[in-house]
């Protein structure tokens, strides 16, 4: 009685199906690294607008207030002395 593995028709069968679904899974690899790239670019572009405003915004704060008051030495917060 013949074997699977030893007909040679269904050993082509599965290397033409082994090689069709690693190309499949190729591409689908493909087409979401796109889109991980695609998503990063915006984001990236939203955070660089967003620096740039607060940027922007604390330089016009400084400039309508004034810099920051010296604090006198009792009102400056101590380095805590806890360990992580």
């Amino acid at each position: 009685m013949m074997q699977f593995h030893e007909n040679k028709n269904y050993v082509e069968y599965k290397q033409r199906a082994m090689l069709k679904r690693a190309s499949e899974e190729r591409l689908a690899q493909a087409v979401l690294a796109r889109r991980r790239i695609a998503a990063f670019r915006f984001y990236y572009r939203a955070l660089a607008g967003f620096g740039h405003w607060l940027i922007v915004s604390g330089y016009l704060l400084q400039k309508r207030y004034g810099d920051l008051p010296e604090l006198p030495k009792s009102a400056r917060p101590t380095p805590s002395k806890r360990q992580a």
